[in-house]
């Protein structure tokens, strides 16, 4: 079987039961750098993450339930680094990443640092109403 195919599995499984809920970064500029989309279904949230231009950056957040999860785009479980005080980290590419984890009850605390080696962080400030 060829990659095209556990691709479009992939994006089948996880996104197949969930609504999209908002463009949370990259609108300002969708067709370059760090795209991500946030999902919700009656249960569960989910963020596809990616970085158009290629480049390898870092998504970082806080889990201190210790229930986030990612998968890459051919289905594969991504390695969550794990550091003190909740705090965890998941590494981006060009292939989108599919996260789920109790942390996008209030994605106040996901940054990506900036790849252009400014001093900022792009942060998220959105938070998601509960049904």
């Amino acid at each position: 079987k060829r990659d095209g195919y556990f691709a479009y599995r992939t994006l089948s499984e996880q996104l197949g039961k969930f609504t999209l809920v908002r463009h949370i970064f990259g609108a300002d500029h969708p067709s370059t750098g760090i795209q991500g989309f946030l999902f919700e279904n009656a249960f569960d949230k989910k963020l596809v993450v990616w970085n158009v231009e290629g480049q390898a950056s870092a998504m970082e957040f806080y889990d201190i339930s210790n229930s986030s999860m990612a998968v890459d785009a051919l289905g594969k479980l991504i390695v969550v680094k794990t550091f003190p005080a909740g705090r965890r980290q998941i590494q981006i590419s060009s292939s989108p990443i599919y996260v789920t984890g109790k942390f996008l009850d209030n994605t106040n605390n996901i940054t990506i640092p900036n790849i252009l080696n400014k001093p900022n962080t792009l942060k998220l400030n959105i938070k998601i109403n509960n049904k």
